[in-house]
């Protein structure tokens, strides 16, 4: 395990180069057990939207324990090993899920959809502490400097993957009902779900061949989460944005679901190729959106980019076109997310990145989760099964999505982002 300043120009192009195949791979196994995937499988058990909002919604919640995540970092020597554990705990946990889901397995569909519920939480979890050791892992290899330019690019493989994923189901998907017309397409999910989790265990042999880094700087032991929270006001005021977002994109999320399968009838087909369109254009934006946050900061390009995300549910009521053009609002969520890790690695510095990174996306993924919950109980009180066929019954709460999606974005006037030169400096 090298020191943090024993790392030569090799060692971080190498690590880099990892990064890149482990993002591609990874998204390539989530564009094929993607959340839409699990959401038709359990709408093939017989799922309600409440229990769809569950599935939205019981990984953030889970996510909460992101929190305990630096101390869990703190007990490892380095960032390989933790990193590899989890990530691999989480492939077994997805592994489970199409066990769970297979007819017979369990003694009712009931119990089967409380096990996919159940193994796809727990592979969140894992993953999401997997995802903290990487991070941590990255802010101690790559340059301050280079944060905007090496996310961008990182996104860019994130997109290329999930596309290639979703482009592959599709067809699949199309292929299989053109063959077996009148076959229920529960055995094609449960191949799918069994091939992406294969997948996301492939994306872990890039990092075996990552240089190793200390979990800990010199004697220093890294910040709980709670105390990164009240010393940071810049993640505070980050933090505020987030919460705000994941509050406004929880409403029509679970009711969205109800609209696409009720009302609009569309296939698995339709829906992850509009998801492959978004996936197209967010490449080809990726690496421009990170020279943009190296060159000029990150607040400008949020503010836009939320205010273009914010279109998306108002574009679902014009059917089924309506809905493909709202995956092209959606490709702005490129540039959110470009900055959004720029802005965590900048305010945190390599010693504070974990907390920054566990409190952020703990509370907002809570956030998130009691908003669905509360929209899945809507979805099934307040639009009955009578007239859930109506697209004109949906529209005040795709109304509603918008306005407060769009108001999501008055937070980010006030972010405090640190000054793009004495970050370059600081981390040299």
């Amino acid at each position: 395990m090298l020191a943090a300043d024993s790392i030569t120009s090799a060692d971080r192009r190498h690590a880099i180069s990892a990064a890149s195949a482990n993002a591609g791979v990874w998204a390539f196994g989530n564009g094929v057990i993607s959340t839409s995937l699990v959401i038709y499988l359990a709408q093939e058990l017989g799922a309600s939207s409440t229990l769809i909002a569950w599935i939205i919604a019981a990984p953030q919640l889970a996510g909460v324990l992101r929190w305990f995540g630096p101390r869990i970092l703190a007990s490892f020597r380095g960032h390989r090993l933790p990193c590899l554990l989890f990530y691999f705990a989480s492939v077994v946990l997805l592994l489970l899920l199409p066990t769970a889901a297979y007819p017979g397995v369990l003694p009712s569909k009931t119990l089967s959809l409380t096990a996919l519920v159940l193994c796809w939480c727990l592979y969140h979890l894992c993953e999401y502490l997997g995802t903290i050791c990487l991070w941590s892992w990255f802010s101690l290899l790559i340059p301050g400097r280079f944060y905007g330019r090496f996310a961008g690019r990182r996104e860019f493989w994130l997109n290329i993957g999930r596309l290639v994923g979703f482009v592959a189901v599709s067809a699949l998907d199309v292929w299989y009902r053109q063959q077996f017309v009148a076959a229920p397409r529960l055995p094609l999910l449960l191949i799918l779900a069994t091939g992406g989790a294969l997948l996301l265990g492939a994306a872990l042999i890039p990092l075996l061949g990552m240089i190793d880094m200390p979990a800990r700087l010199g004697d220093r032991k890294p910040l709980p989460a709670g105390e990164a929270l009240l010393r940071s006001r810049p993640l505070r005021r980050l933090l505020i944005y987030g919460v705000c977002f994941s509050a406004a994109n929880g409403v029509s999320s679970a009711l969205g679901w109800s609209y696409i399968h009720k009302a609009l009838g569309l296939s698995l087909a339709l829906v992850l190729g509009s998801q492959a369109l978004m996936r197209l254009g967010q490449p080809l934006l990726a690496p421009w959106c990170g020279r943009i946050v190296d060159r000029v900061g990150c607040r400008g390009l949020m503010i836009a980019c939320q205010l273009t995300v914010a279109l998306a549910p108002l574009l679902y009521l014009g059917g089924a076109w309506g809905y493909v053009a709202s995956y092209v609002a959606l490709i702005a969520y490129v540039g959110t997310n470009v900055a959004l890790a720029a802005m965590m690695l900048r305010i945190a510095g390599p010693k504070q990145a974990p907390a920054n990174i566990s409190v952020y996306f703990g509370l907002t993924g809570v956030v998130y989760a009691v908003s669905v919950l509360i929209d899945g109980a809507l979805a099934d009180s307040l639009i009955p099964a009578a007239i859930r066929g109506d697209v004109a019954a949906y529209f005040p709460y795709f109304l509603t999505a918008w306005i407060l999606r769009s108001a999501a974005a008055i937070p980010l006037l006030f972010l405090l982002e640190p000054p793009i030169e004495a970050e370059t400096r600081s981390n040299r």
